[in-house]
């Protein structure tokens, strides 16, 4: 290994202070805004849900959960604030769109009231919250080799607060 090229990658890993801590918030709050949109298209398309539609589901799932959040922590790592707005406000269309259409009332209602915290010995919510959190990180730890990644996420030097982390 060359000289130039030992010092160039070890700049490229050296001298990260990480993020803020509601950066890092915010982030993973794309997932969580990103399971609402999921809820309200699959309410929408009721076939989806539907298990002759796994393959097709699993598609849908990652596109709407897991694209958000990749493009967040890559190439729109600076307009973080704008892909929440677009999910609101897709998600916000697909809730309309469900109420005025008759025959996906109940499903947008049972949905909804499915997704709202239960006293049960778990909380689907906590669980989700938990799976995405480490999905985030996976995704992080394997991302940090790309120059497209945002070096801000990656894990700190000294001391700091990352997504990594």
């Amino acid at each position: 290994m060359s000289p130039q090229y030992k010092q160039l990658r070890q700049d490229f890993i050296r001298g990260h202070s990480g993020s803020t801590f509601g950066e890092v918030i915010v982030i993973t709050c794309v997932n969580q805004l990103a399971n609402l949109l999921l809820i309200a298209v699959l309410s929408l398309v009721p076939v989806l849900t539907q298990p002759n539609c796994k393959w097709i589901r699993l598609v849908v799932e990652f596109f709407v959960i897991m694209m958000p959040f990749i493009a967040c922590i890559t190439v729109l790592s600076d307009h973080i604030l704008a892909v929440w707005l677009t999910i609101i406000l897709l998600t916000f269309i697909a809730i309309v769109l469900c109420f005025t259409r008759r025959q996906t009332k109940p499903i947008v209602i049972k949905e909804l009231l499915d997704f709202c915290p239960t006293y049960g010995p778990r909380l689907p919510f906590l669980t989700n919250l938990f799976s995405t959190l480490m999905t985030c990180v996976c995704i992080a730890i394997l991302a940090v080799d790309f120059r497209i990644f945002s070096r801000r996420f990656a894990k700190t030097e000294i001391y700091g607060f990352s997504l990594m982390d």
